[in-house]
C-alpha cells in the first residue's frame, strides 16, 4: 500500500470517531464509561491512528517547505530633517 493510500486510510478511521457532543451522551450506555474516560480513550486512539500510518515512514524529500526569501529591512539614520515633527515642538 502507498503512503498516500495509508495516509487516506488512517484519516478515514479517525473521521468516523464519535464527536464530542455524542461521545458526552452515549459514553456511559456505549462504552460503560465515563464522558472523560472516553474523551482519553479517544484521544489515545486517534495518537495511536497517527503513529501507526507513519510508522517506518520518513518526510517525502519533494514535500519539504521551501524557505520564503524576507526581504531585509535595514534601519537607516534620519536627519532631524526626515524625523517627524514632535508636537511639543510644532508652532501652534
Amino acid at each position: 500500500m502507498d503512503n498516500a493510500a495509508r495516509y487516506y486510510d488512517a484519516l478515514k478511521r479517525i473521521s468516523m470517531y464519535q464527536s464530542v457532543g455524542k461521545l458526552r451522551l452515549s459514553s456511559e450506555k456505549d462504552w460503560g464509561l465515563s464522558f472523560q474516560e472516553a474523551l482519553e480513550y479517544a484521544y489515545e486512539n486517534v495518537l495511536e491512528e497517527a503513529r501507526a500510518a507513519i510508522r517506518g515512514k520518513g518526510r517525502p524529500k519533494d514535500s519539504l517547505p521551501q524557505r520564503a526569501e524576507t526581504p531585509v529591512r535595514r534601519k537607516t539614520k534620519q536627519t532631524p530633517e526626515q524625523l517627524p515633527p514632535d508636537e511639543s515642538t510644532v508652532k501652534k
